[in-house]
């Protein structure tokens, strides 16, 4: 009986002994990667070992202030990247466009940007009213164009008015330092307009600007504008639309208002020549 006891004993430890061994060597054959495996909010290292599935040091993610890496503009939305500064694991965020610096409108809108482009400029409908009773009206397609080349301007103008008439000029211009500024004054009206006045309507990817203005053109007629929006492509004013209203200085009873927009482009590639003595 002391017999069977004694073996029971020994046969209890001996197993005990092995399990041990083997929970040990189990314990400290675990081989965890170097480098970190994540998902979208911890980090850790796996056990390289066979089909192992143990893990070690879990830890959340510790993420920088972040960064810009792409800028929102009217054509989308910008990205906003953090990385964590432990593991390297990147999310993104959507930076929603909300307008432009005052830095920026203040480049976009200097006069030398216009310098070199095409601007035509549509009034569908155009009122020229001269006392309480003489009008008259521009029908659709009046139209403007101005080839801009730096102190040189094409200008073509043709006006609709209706009943098969038409009024049109084909002008070439050489400018001087002292008529340069009053032909800027002429189409660049909207360096004029103070970037407080302008709001983004993210709609329409455009800018209206708020209130009316006046702009006084060679002291012969001052206009009014309102009801303005602006587009924005590139770093420059691409179109403008709005009212008008104009009234001659020198005699209050003549006046022109109406309707009207501005598309620009060409901006570096427009060329104008002078035409020969003959044409």
């Amino acid at each position: 009986m002391k017999n069977v006891f004694t073996r029971t004993v020994i046969f209890i430890f001996v197993t005990f002994t092995i399990l041990l061994l083997v929970a040990c060597a189990d314990e400290h054959m675990h081989n965890f990667s170097s480098g970190w495996t994540q998902d979208e909010s911890n980090h850790w290292h796996i056990c390289t070992g066979g089909e192992c599935t143990e893990t070690s040091e879990i830890f959340a993610h510790t993420f920088d202030d972040g960064q810009i890496t792409v800028e929102p503009s009217e054509q989308g939305n910008g990205e906003l990247t953090y990385t964590c500064t432990v593991c390297g694991y990147a999310k993104t965020e959507q930076i929603a466009f909300t307008g432009i610096t005052e830095q920026q409108y203040i480049e976009m809108i200097k006069p030398e940007n216009y310098d070199n482009c095409t601007i035509t400029v549509t009034s569908p409908v155009l009122t020229f009213t001269t006392g309480a009773t003489n009008t008259l009206v521009c029908q659709g397609n009046s139209t403007c164009v101005i080839e801009w080349d730096n102190d040189k301007i094409h200008l073509s103008l043709s006006y609709d008015m209706g009943d098969g008439k038409t009024i049109s000029t084909n002008d070439f211009l050489e400018l001087t330092e002292e008529t340069k500024p009053m032909m800027q004054n002429a189409y660049q009206f909207f360096t004029q307009i103070s970037y407080d006045r302008i709001t983004y309507d993210a709609a329409t990817q455009t800018y209206i600007v708020s209130g009316e203005f006046l702009v006084s053109q060679n002291d012969l007629m001052v206009q009014q504008y309102k009801d303005i929006v602006l587009t924005f492509k590139n770093g420059k004013v691409v179109a403008i639309t709005g009212t008008l209203y104009g009234t001659l200085t020198n005699d209050s009873n003549i006046s022109a208002g109406g309707s009207f927009s501005f598309t620009i482009d060409n901006f570096g590639t427009t060329a104008v020549t002078r035409p020969s003595e003959q044409e």
